[in-house]
């Protein structure tokens, strides 16, 4: 995050997204309007409380986990959070991302 504050300090009128933040900065972000990747229920409902507080909305991009379990919402749990973000009137969903899901393979 602190990446970000350098470039908005700096002038950047563009969207600053933010892929993994950690829980303490929920409140400067959503303050600041950073985009940010979300990829729990759990971490969704920590900045859901942080734009509440701040009465601003979150934006956010859901993370899906496509197969290597480091970062993102399980396909279980993908429709449920979702539905979650598009119903709260404290977040903007703003898309959907992921990665790869293998590292060590490579194309023949």
């Amino acid at each position: 995050m602190q990446e970000a504050k350098k470039l908005k300090r700096a002038g950047v009128k563009q969207s600053l997204y933010i892929i993994n933040a950690v829980d303490n900065e929920v409140d400067e972000i959503v303050k600041d309007g950073f985009e940010l990747a979300v990829g729990s229920l759990e971490y969704i409902k920590l900045l859901e409380t942080a734009a509440i507080r701040r009465e601003k909305k979150a934006k956010v991009h859901l993370e899906l986990n496509t197969g290597m379990g480091r970062f993102g919402v399980s396909k279980e749990d993908v429709v449920e959070a979702a539905k979650y973000l598009k119903n709260s009137k404290y977040f903007e969903l703003l898309g959907f991302c992921t990665h790869f899901s293998c590292a060590d393979k490579k194309d023949k």
